[in-house]
């Protein structure tokens, strides 16, 4: 499969990911299917131990020992007319209850030990006349998580609810002479759902549209155009009880109808270095509070060999969000992967997110932290990990993350630290 078939399969296949520090061990032998596909098979088995898996400042923070098993598969069909692919897994997290919170301002205390879950997701993907002049990609990614915040999806509130989330999406792209400029249009539709009532004023629908030109003026250059919309609903609004509120509240919320317009270049500069620079303009036109400024994508990557890079990027951007309608991003990021004989893998990866929240919040009558007025966070996260291939299909390895949120709503800030021992069966 060539670069621009593997590119755009990746492109559509690709869910909700979240930044984590990941080396690149090859996924196994796998099982035959045809001619050229393969079936991959995976079960992982991590132990950890996280500082604060509530949430919570540091002064009610307290941490538990964690148990994930997750057996998952990756299954990769690619003929002449058509490429189909097929990805997810189960998850069981169990939580021990090692440290319980004491009780507190009159409530009870609770135990970690409730926050056991079953999660899981599912990819589907499937690229039509990927070696056409014409290709039409189609895909769906499902999320099942209790853990929103450890993954992209956009939450104003840091803190554990069941979620599930589906992304499904379309990409038709165009090559008109020989493959030179390239239009692709895309379309996809998110759902969000909360599956607990008292959190359900954080349901979300989005409806994504863009177009994406690309001109190849040079073999290893491209000069590029991105328009995309994004037009936001919140539709449980009204009179809901939420959570961290003492008394029913009665919410407002603004759906946000958003455009993002950029410009910029896609090159390799040398065999080893790449870089894509794009800048513009966003708007989010019927909020109050609307965002209106510059938006900009930037990366540049070295490629010590196939499976071994360092990356830098910066991301200016909005997101729709529960209760504010969006949150304006500045993002700088970091990561670095090395791949040693094969067998010894390196990487760290670590973000500073810097958000504000539109101000202010449509919520009447209501005591819940920070609504009413202004909220800007500052979000770092940081992670490193070392895996060992001690034969091709059993993989061992360790890894530490880092979180912090500081709020100028005090309500919000928190930190943590995760420590894990990773087991990866892999064929």
């Amino acid at each position: 499969m060539n670069m621009k078939k593997r590119g755009l399969f990746v492109l559509v296949c690709a869910g909700l990911v979240a930044l984590t520090a990941s080396t690149a061990f090859a996924t196994g032998t796998g099982v035959s299917i045809g001619s050229r596909g393969k079936l991959h098979l995976k079960l992982g088995l991590t132990g950890s131990y996280d500082t604060n898996p509530a949430y919570t400042d540091s002064a009610r923070a307290y941490g538990d020992m964690i148990l994930n098993i997750t057996p998952a598969l990756n299954l990769f069909i690619p003929t002449q007319t058509i490429e189909f692919g097929l990805s997810g897994g189960v998850r069981y997290q169990r939580f021990f209850g090692m440290n319980d919170p004491p009780p507190a301002a009159g409530k009870p205390g609770g135990t970690t030990a409730d926050f056991s879950n079953l999660a899981g997701d599912a990819n589907v993907a499937l690229v039509l006349f990927p070696q056409g002049a014409f290709t039409l990609a189609l895909r769906n990614n499902f999320l099942r998580t209790e853990d929103p915040q450890a993954s992209d999806i956009t939450i104003d509130q840091a803190r554990r609810f069941g979620l599930i989330n589906n992304n499904a999406g379309l990409i038709a792209s165009i090559k008109p002479g020989g493959g030179a400029l390239q239009f692709d249009l895309a379309y996809s539709l998110v759902l969000s759902l909360m599956d607990n009532a008292a959190n359900q004023y954080l349901n979300q629908t989005n409806h994504n549209a863009g177009m994406t030109a690309t001109w190849r003026f040079f073999p290893r250059t491209a000069a590029i155009l991105q328009v995309d919309t994004v037009f936001a609903n919140f539709p449980n609004q009204g009179s809901l009880t939420s959570p961290t509120a003492a008394a029913p509240i009665n919410f407002d919320t603004q759906g946000i109808a958003g455009l993002r317009a950029q410009v910029g270049l896609l090159g390799q500069i040398s065999r080893k270095f790449r870089t894509r620079l794009m800048a513009g303009y966003g708007d989010t036109f019927n909020h109050d509070d609307p965002f209106r400024s510059a938006v900009a994508s930037v990366e540049l990557a070295y490629d010590f060999n196939t499976s071994s890079s360092l990356r830098a990027g910066y991301v200016r951007t909005f997101l729709p969000a529960g209760v504010y309608g969006y949150i304006g991003s500045d993002r700088p990021n970091l990561s670095f992967n090395y791949l040693l004989a094969e067998k010894l893998g390196f990487a760290l990866g670590g973000a500073l997110d810097f958000q504000n929240f539109a101000d202010p919040p449509r919520i009447v009558a209501t005591n819940i932290p920070g609504f009413g007025g202004s909220r800007s966070d500052m979000v770092i996260r940081a992670n490193a990990g070392v895996d060992y291939a001690i034969i091709n299909w059993l993989i061992v390895g360790v890894g530490y993350t880092n979180e912090f949120r500081n709020s100028n709503i005090n309500a919000y800030d928190y930190s943590k630290h995760v420590g894990s021992l990773n087991i990866n069966l892999v064929y």
